[in-house]
Parts: C-alpha cells; structure tokens; sequence
C-alpha cells in the first residue's frame, strides 16, 4: 500500500515508527539475522526504498516531508553501516560477497575497502559553484573624487549614490557541501528552496537532476541516472559536474 492511500495523520505515525526503528540496531530494523550477505542487505533496503522514498511524499505538507526525509536518511545510514560492516577486511570469506554491486555510490569522502566495479568515479570530484557566476567577496570601494564638482546646473546639488554590494547567498555553497558528502535529502532541500525562490534560474533545477541522477545510480538505476544528468545539461549547458558524472561512472 502506497502512502497515497493513506491520510496523511495515518502517514506520519508510520514514518515516525519506522524512523524510531531505524535509530536502533541496523540488523534488527532491516529485520534480517545473524547470516545475512550483502545481497540480502541490498534486497531489504531496496524493498524499503519503494516505499519510503521521499518522492513518495512530495504532494503532502513540508512537515511530512521533512519527516519523510529524515526516515530514508536514518534507512540509509543504517544501510551504509551494515555494508561496512561486511566489507571489512576482518569480515569471514564470502560475507562481503556482492559487494561489489552496491559500493558507496556518488561523492565518497574515502574509497570503500573492497574492489568495485564503479571505481572510475574519483573519490574527490571538484564540487564547486561554476566561479563565473560566484558573487565577489567583497567589492573594491569607489574611490572619492579629488575635490568637488560644482554642477553646472543651478539646479539643487545631488550626491551621486553608490550601489550597495549584492548579499552574498551561502545556500548554493550549503547544498553543494551536502551533495559532497552524499546528504541527499538535505541538498534537495536547499535546492528546492533556490529553486523556488529564483524559478527562472535554470542553476537549480540542473542541481535537482544532477542529485537524482545520484541518488538513481545508487540504486543500480543506470539508465535513469544517464537520463537526470542529461537532464541537468540541458538546463545548464555549462554544469561541468554532470559532465564530469556521466565521464567518470562510464554512462555517458
């Protein structure tokens, strides 16, 4: 059953079992026993992901969906835990068997212990803002005339009034530092809110492909992913990181 076919009170209680659950023992709220591979490990969290991806929750309110949020973040820590668990090098022959299916997918901050199929993707992609577009730090002060300039009108004299400096907005900065260490759910936040409050910037909306294309190539979904980050070119022509994803995972 959907979360569509439910209301939304019915919605809620349920995420907010789950996600109590998800804040316990990873074996036990995957419910999977003391044998399991990371074959079973993907299976559950897979079969979780049908039901609790966050997409799934877009049309309620932004409470439900920040709680919606916070529960397939605290399924996927979880997740990420047991595989490391069976990837260690202390792991018996053949637990960390599949690994190489389901490494650490997107921006990995260090590179999983065991080999992966995956292991074109650079540990540490230049994830920044395009630096054309970056605003200045702070902008050279105008100089003052040497002495002043009596107009030639006779006309009441009128100052000339500098521009003040543009405020200076973190909040790409902030999503692009989730996307770095894989915070999906946080970056699609900020990025949903930029994209809102500026719609006719098309940087946001190839930001949003660009993190579901992750997202969907973590998941072993490699036609979609191809699919997003064309998608977030053709918003964004210049977005060097979707060029930079589908170079380095092979998918382009």
């Amino acid at each position: 059953m959907g979360p569509g076919s439910l209301p939304e009170g019915a919605i809620v209680v349920e995420l907010e079992a789950t996600l109590a659950r998800f804040r316990g023992e990873p074996r036990a709220a995957f419910g999977l026993g003391a044998d399991m591979t990371v074959a079973t490990v993907r299976a559950a969290f897979m079969t979780l992901c049908k039901r609790y991806h966050p997409a799934k929750y877009a049309r309620f309110s932004p409470a439900t969906i920040r709680l919606s949020n916070e529960t397939f973040l605290a399924m996927r820590r979880a997740y990420d835990e047991l595989l490391r668990a069976l990837q260690a090098p202390t792991a018996p022959r053949g637990a960390g068997r599949g690994a190489a299916r389901t490494p650490p997918i997107g921006v990995p901050i260090v590179p999983a212990p065991a080999p992966a199929p995956r292991s074109a993707v650079a540990p540490t992609p230049p994830i920044t803002a395009p630096p054309a577009r970056t605003p200045p730090a702070s902008p050279a002060p105008a100089r003052p005339p040497a002495a002043p300039v009596r107009p030639i009108s006779r006309g009441p004299t009128v100052s000339p009034k500098l521009d003040a400096p543009p405020p200076v907005d973190d909040r790409l900065d902030r999503a692009l530092d989730h996307l770095r260490h894989k915070r999906w759910p946080e970056a699609r936040a900020v990025l949903t809110e930029l994209s809102v409050a500026a719609p006719t910037d098309p940087r946001y909306r190839a930001y949003l492909h660009y993190l579901r294309g992750w997202e969907a190539f973590e998941l072993g979904k490699d036609a979609e992913a191809r699919g997003e980050w064309k998608r977030a070119l053709s918003c964004d022509p210049g977005l060097g990181l979707a060029k930079w994803a589908l170079q380095q995972t092979g998918l382009g």
